[in-house]
């Protein structure tokens, strides 16, 4: 994957989410749409540009743990996680 095939968009996302809570979209293979308020948060930068990187399929998983939370510390989860395969968490990813 090329960092300058990204095709980056900036617009309205919570607009079309009916909890107004989209912050960032990536759409296969190569775009990637922030919204307004987060064109320059690097935290939802990363996490986008990990979907790109990732190129998950339809039936993958959305955010795989391994990369999302344990690797990345991209998302923070809800409580302890077991990655596949890995070892638990304490359930606190730092985060950027």
């Amino acid at each position: 994957m090329k960092l300058n095939r990204v095709k980056w968009f900036s617009g309205n996302l919570k607009e079309f989410d009916r909890f107004h809570a989209m912050v960032g979209l990536w759409i296969s293979p190569d775009t990637i749409i922030l919204d307004y308020s987060t064109v320059e948060d690097s935290l939802t930068v990363e996490h986008e540009l990990l979907h790109y990187l990732l190129q998950a399929g339809p039936n993958d998983e959305k955010h795989p743990v391994l990369y999302f939370v344990t690797k990345c510390h991209l998302i923070e989860p809800l409580g302890p996680v077991k990655p596949r395969g890995g070892l638990e968490t304490n359930g606190k990813a730092s985060g950027h």
